[in-house]
């Protein structure tokens, strides 16, 4: 039997018919009695002397240059149902492979084992999807913690060196035109079920990687000196993701003003929570932030954490305000800020320096060359209490160590105090009156310790 070939310049090929329970039971031939292709005797076929031609449009599988119309619901051009009863190796329904034997081709000579391409050939046509692949259990269940289900695996397998670049993945957009709704690269979606999943992306071996990502080109949604991550949420609000300009460290050097912004006085860089809802912590000793940072260097100051706010108008500058506010009824202690220096650990460590110097809490004015018509105050401790206490009072000096102190408050003063005490004002009923202080009987003295030695002051009933 003689085909007639596909187009005048087409080799006529010659079917021959093989009486044979094993090897090639239909062999196709060209005129030269070359095998072209075969089917075998347990059902294969066979192209292994297929001599290709120049035609792009199938030189071992095609429809020609005509398109063939199905009408039918759910229609495809091949169908594979097969089953694997091995319990080894990877079973494939379709196993194709692709060989590049140019050695130097050009830029754009590319070898794919798989070609796909969803086109339009119609105005308002439907869905186009390139690839549509599905990982199905078909209902049923897994018992293997190790096992996957997966419907995309894309995997470089290369073991030689090479000075270009690889990639597991690539998606491109080529469009001239923008659609007018969202034109993403990729999209990633759950839709509404009977379960929720774990997360968008899960990331293995994170110790093979020296980047999460790399962003090749600068603007767009990389911004202000490749500092911010510009992203779009619900209700079409643009919001930031805020990246370090050096290893481990966040940098906002390229924040914008917010001076316009009313929604700063929640905190223009970082906010957590809001005036109406607040981060709610349950746990024993929970913390907000919580920094454990060490110093080897035997110079300098060392801060794990160093503020500083500068005043570039008339207005009133706090470095750091904190407040420890009530939520409810009996309410736990309040403490706006808690200072402490610890010498201590597992074991305690000793100190052999006369110099050494631990103190919860540093208040110091530093004003080395400038001049202040005001008041100058390195502590001010102030109560605006509306009602009292059961105990009332400005300052509690207090000792819960198991040793008895030095005593309770040590003044240095170079020469430059020449005041213990300044008291602005003098109300009747207070602790300071200029009334007669004619006080006859002593019963009772504070002592002070001073460099000519012990003193008192008297106190009087």
């Amino acid at each position: 039997m003689t085909l007639k070939p596909w187009h005048a310049a087409d080799v006529p090929l010659t079917i021959k018919l093989k009486a044979s329970q094993t090897g090639n039971a239909l062999q196709v031939q060209n005129s030269d009695g070359d095998v072209v292709y075969a089917i075998g005797g347990t059902g294969g076929f066979k192209f292994d002397s297929l001599v290709p031609g120049t035609e792009t449009y199938g030189s071992i599988l095609g429809t020609g240059t005509t398109w063939v119309d199905f009408t039918t619901a759910g229609a495809c051009g091949i169908k594979l149902l097969l089953a694997n009863s091995s319990a080894t190796g990877n079973f494939a329904s379709l196993r194709i492979r692709a060989r590049s034997d140019v050695a130097t081709p050009t830029w754009n000579q590319n070898t794919i084992a798989g070609d796909f391409s969803a086109s339009a050939n119609v105005a308002n046509y439907g869905e186009l999807l390139g690839v549509s692949s599905y990982a199905q259990d078909n209902g049923k269940t897994q018992a293997r913690v190790d096992h996957w289900s997966t419907a995309i695996k894309a995997c470089t397998l290369c073991t030689a060196t090479s000075t270009g670049s690889r990639y597991a993945l690539v998606v491109s957009d080529y469009s001239t035109t923008k659609a007018d709704t969202a034109q993403y690269l990729a999209r990633f979606d759950k839709p509404a079920g009977a379960c929720g999943i774990d997360g968008v992306f899960t990331f293995g071996n994170g110790d093979q990687f020296d980047y999460l990502a790399r962003f090749e080109v600068t603007g767009g949604y990389l911004l202000n000196n490749d500092t911010q991550l510009r992203v779009l949420t619900p209700g079409a609000a643009v919001k930031y993701i805020q990246l370090s300009d050096v290893s481990n460290k966040l940098s906002f050097n390229s924040l914008t003003n917010p001076s316009t912004d009313a929604a700063s006085v929640n905190g223009s860089l970082i906010t957590a929570g809001t005036a109406g809802t607040w981060i709610a912590h349950s746990y024993s000793g929970a913390c907000g932030i919580k920094l454990l940072l060490s110093n080897t260097h035997a110079s300098g100051d060392f801060a794990s954490l160093r503020i500083r706010a500068r005043s570039n108008s008339a207005g009133p500058v706090t470095a750091g305000n904190f407040s420890a506010s009530a939520g409810q009824n009996d309410f736990g202690n309040l403490y706006a800020v808690q200072g402490r220096a610890q010498a201590k650990a597992a074991s305690s460590y000793t100190q052999a320096s006369a110099s050494n110097i631990v103190c919860g809490l540093y208040s110091c004015i530093d004003m080395a060359g400038a001049t202040q018509a005001g008041r100058a105050w390195s502590t001010w401790i102030d109560t605006r209490t509306e009602k009292k206490a059961a105990s009332d009072y400005l300052l509690r000096l207090s000792h819960n160590g198991t040793v008895a102190s030095d005593g309770a408050v040590t003044v240095y003063s170079g020469g430059r105090l020449p005041l213990l005490f300044n008291f602005e004002d003098a109300v009747g009923g207070g602790f300071l009156t200029d009334a007669d202080a004619s006080k006859t009987t002593a019963a009772g003295a504070i002592a002070v310790a001073t460099p000519a030695g012990t003193k008192y002051i008297v106190l009087y009933t």
